[in-house]
């Protein structure tokens, strides 16, 4: 028997993250605005002769590091090539040995390459872990994240969101008896066809097993989310005949102020109360409606 809020635990303490700035926590937008600026300012500075060519290199070298990771890959190699011409430029000007310079050149362009390679290395772990790799659905790890962020939006008031657990129901016996093969050809298709459902602006995120959570966005009005509550529940039954599904959710607007936590678990308590009362339902209401009800 599963337990009341796993789902709401599980989402809560997954939220993964990859680097996404080196020797910075700011956004790699900023730290490449910064380094881009540092950048043009050394350039000069070292054209004009103002710092010692071999200094200024080296800080040309490390600024065009910061950029390369940060920006993209067609940015991020022009900043090497512009700051390896103009390691070899400034050499030639001031009469620098230029196979001092030179080899400071090869190091960066070696460098930034290497950094490039790595960089592609954690985009693809990050789109790994954002990810259910067996359905495509958004991954519990990512989850945290969107929801946080979808929160902040709701209360500014600039939008009303839903968020609805959907838990099939039996479907163990699937497995049981068909094998996990097949259970898993259910899940896919489960995924395919609530996405379509949904739209590419909402998203289904798969928690684990046969458990989800689908975010509805731009929520008009309650009466949409309770049909869209009908039409998931037959999402189920169109990835296997004779399935059902059992769906709890809550409308948020920017008077859900909330935390998460106490967001999710009360999301998941409607679902598991749906469940209690005979499954193959679904039971949707507002955040602060009266009639809901923490399940024991």
């Amino acid at each position: 028997m599963k337990q009341t809020n796993h789902i709401s635990h599980k989402i809560l303490t997954s939220a993964a993250e990859l680097p996404t700035g080196i020797g910075s926590r700011a956004r790699p937008a900023n730290v490449a605005i910064i380094a881009g600026t540092t950048f043009v300012l050394l350039s000069v500075l070292a054209m004009t002769g103002v710092i010692p060519a071999m200094v200024s290199s080296v800080c040309l070298m490390a600024a065009a590091l910061l950029i390369r990771w940060n920006c993209g890959h067609f940015a991020g190699r022009l900043a090497s090539l512009v700051g390896i011409a103009t390691i070899i430029t400034t050499a030639l000007v001031h009469r620098v040995p230029l196979l001092d310079m030179i080899s400071i050149g090869a190091v960066l362009l070696a460098s930034a390459e290497w950094m490039g390679s790595l960089r592609r290395s954690f985009e693809a772990e990050k789109t790994a872990a954002d990810f259910d790799a067996l359905t495509g659905a958004v991954s519990h790890y990512a989850l945290h994240r969107i929801l946080v962020s979808e929160l902040d939006q709701v209360r500014q008031g600039s939008q009303r969101i839903a968020l609805l657990f959907l838990d099939l129901d039996n479907f163990k016996e699937v497995n049981d008896r068909e094998g996990h093969a097949a259970g898993d050809a259910v899940l896919k298709r489960l995924v395919a066809r609530t996405s379509e459902v949904i739209g590419p602006a909402n998203l289904i995120a798969r928690l684990g097993g046969d458990e989800f959570l689908i975010l509805l966005r731009g929520v008009a009005s309650e009466r949409d989310v309770q049909q869209m509550g009908s039409e998931l529940g037959r999402a189920a039954s169109f990835a296997k005949p004779g399935l059902t599904a059992s769906i709890g959710g809550l409308v948020l607007d920017s008077r859900s102020k909330q935390g998460l936590d106490r967001i999710l678990s009360e999301a998941d308590s409607l679902m598991y109360a749906v469940k209690r009362d005979g499954k193959a339902s679904h039971r949707i209401v507002k955040f602060d409606a009266p009639e809901l009800v923490l399940a024991a």
